[in-house]
């Protein structure tokens, strides 16, 4: 035989060879059908191919597949028109209408699929779909990690499920866990809402997202910002950290940390919290604050601190107490106006006016500060005391006050002298600087006054009683007296004043639990032992018998 002939022979007889096993290794996966189970090893079967042959020249190593292609390995089957397969390297590559099903959740479809059975590594590339249950990943290359479970895409992808739409430009998907991460211009689309961040984990089973990064999330008028927390998207309960703000257009919150749930409108916040209300231009500031957007309700607590600057061309007026509750009247009407209620230690300042009492109530309604239990209001260099004060602000001062039981208006001259007035009621009135012009007090009137010179030197002191008694003011100086009935009244030069007569006998000059400055509010001062007011018995209301009160018949 020829050397020529003996070559031919041995190509042919390899050729030969080379089908023989393939078909006989075709013939042994045959036996498997998609529907069973095969051994759990790592090779790869090829079960179906309507055409095989070898490319010794192109693709020496490779066996080409055509035709209904199927492959198998580890529990998964894998579709597609063609295909090269490695058994030496226990890999293939497949083309067009590519599909591998794994078990009855997840299904993954492309253009192009490179597999290695070794790593259990799909690389597939165009037109990707991943489908586990009710959840798809779309992106155009895809990298799937069948021994870790993950997929992940590094070129821009979608993900959705029931309620949701998610992009971003790189990110994984674990379909055991239901965690996804996503990365770059992160966007998820709900109904009700938008999120948007740079770094996003979310669970498709439990629907909740957890953002890095600078966040957005912005439905209806309601917007967030927040750097970090978690955002139920099925509740739109929200848990946020880092310095969060929630606004909309009547009020903005900020916090260390804030929980949210939009349905409700019920939040928390914690450390630092400032709620603003935007339109009528008041704040509560607290270390815990709760809040209530469908009736309009706040709590503050902790360094609490209520700060009002609704009126134009005033100071801010600053409130503190144990515990601060706002209370909305008229909401989504042209005629909201807001209570605050201050608890236990309360202190107010504003530059033109500085008072103390146990508790307050502000409405800001008619811009009015009712104190209650033992109160004290400063107004320049004059004090008003008694059982009850009201003060009525303007646009931007005091404008009158009411001061009711045991009423004692006291104004400080220098160290030693003070005019004084004491009554049942006193009534102050105000000018537009803030300045009284006008002081009425009712009810055994007991007044020590000191009449100013022209060079404002004090040379009489005149001291008395009357049933009522009104002053008229200019400049901070008494222009003219009114006395009423039982008018009786003496005068000392300044310098026969006898010591008995100096002071009024309930009268209390409190200036060292003044507030000095608005962060002063926070310093509790107690009075001394001597200036504390002996509140006089509570009136109680008359009894009524119910069977002396007659029906009214009908028709009258």
């Amino acid at each position: 035989m020829s050397k020529q002939r003996y070559l031919l022979f041995l190509a042919l007889l390899l050729c030969v060879l080379s089908m023989a096993n393939a078909l006989s290794y075709r013939m042994g996966t045959d036996a498997y059908s998609p529907d069973q189970q095969p051994p759990q090893d790592s090779i790869i079967y090829l079960l179906h191919s309507d055409v095989l042959s070898f490319d010794q020249k192109k693709n020496p190593d490779a066996q080409l597949l055509k035709g209904n292609v199927v492959f198998r390995h580890h529990g998964a089957f894998m579709y597609c028109d063609s295909a090269n397969y490695y058994q030496a390297s226990n890999s293939f590559e497949a083309f067009d209408h590519v599909k591998m099903k794994q078990g009855d959740t997840l299904t993954l479809v492309g253009d192009y699929l490179f597999y290695d059975g070794n790593m259990q590594l799909c690389v597939i590339r165009g037109n990707v779909i991943l489908t586990h249950r009710k959840t798809r990943l779309l992106t155009d290359s895809l990298n799937y990690d069948r021994l870790y479970d993950l997929g992940y895409f590094m070129e821009g992808g979608v993900l959705e499920d029931e309620e949701n739409v998610l992009t971003s430009d790189w990110g994984e998907y674990s379909p055991s866990t239901k965690e996804a991460l996503f990365n770059y211009n992160v966007k998820l689309v709900n109904p009700n809402f938008t999120l948007t961040t740079d770094t996003l984990h979310y669970n498709t089973d439990t629907d909740i997202a957890h953002f890095t990064g600078p966040s957005n999330v912005d439905s209806d008028n309601n917007h967030i910002y927040s750097e970090s927390g978690y955002y139920n998207t099925k509740t739109e309960d929200a848990n946020l950290v880092q310095r969060s703000v929630l606004v909309n257009p009547e009020r903005r919150l900020v916090g260390d940390s804030v929980t949210y749930n939009k349905a409700t409108g019920q939040g928390e916040g914690f450390g630092n919290v400032i709620i603003t209300n935007l339109k009528d231009k008041n704040m509560l500031v607290g270390d815990y604050c709760y809040y209530n957007d469908s009736t309009g309700t706040a709590l503050a607590t902790g360094r609490a601190v209520a700060k009002d600057f609704s009126q134009e061309g005033a100071d801010t007026l600053y409130m503190h107490a144990d515990s601060l509750r706002m209370y909305s009247y008229n909401l989504e009407t042209d005629s909201l106006y807001r209570v605050i209620h201050a608890y236990r230690k309360a202190r107010v300042y504003r530059t033109d006016i500085q008072a103390v009492s146990d508790s307050i109530v502000y409405n800001q309604k008619d811009s009015c500060l009712t104190m209650y239990f033992m109160p004290i209001v400063w107004n320049n260099d004059m004090q008003l005391t008694g059982e009850r004060i009201m003060v009525w602000n303007n646009d931007s001062t005091i404008r009158r006050a009411h001061v009711q039981n045991q009423a004692m208006s006291v104004e400080r001259l220098d160290s030693i002298h003070y005019n004084q007035i004491a009554g049942k009621d006193i009534y102050a009135y105000f000018d537009e600087e803030g300045e009284i012009k006008q002081s009425d007090v009712v009810g055994n009137v007991e007044f020590a006054y000191y009449p100013l010179e022209k060079d404002s030197t004090l040379t009489m002191m005149h001291t008395g009683t009357c049933s009522e008694l009104r002053f008229y003011l200019k400049n901070r100086k008494v222009e003219r007296i009114w006395g009423g009935s039982s008018f009786n009244a003496t005068g000392y030069p300044i310098e026969m004043i006898p010591a008995n007569k100096m002071q009024l006998p309930n009268f209390k000059w409190m200036d060292y639990i003044r507030p000095k400055d608005k962060d002063d509010i926070f310093n509790w001062k107690e009075r001394r032992s001597e200036d504390v007011m002996e509140a006089l018995p509570e009136r109680k209301a008359p009894m009524v018998n119910l069977k002396d009160i007659k029906p009214k018949r009908e028709g009258r």
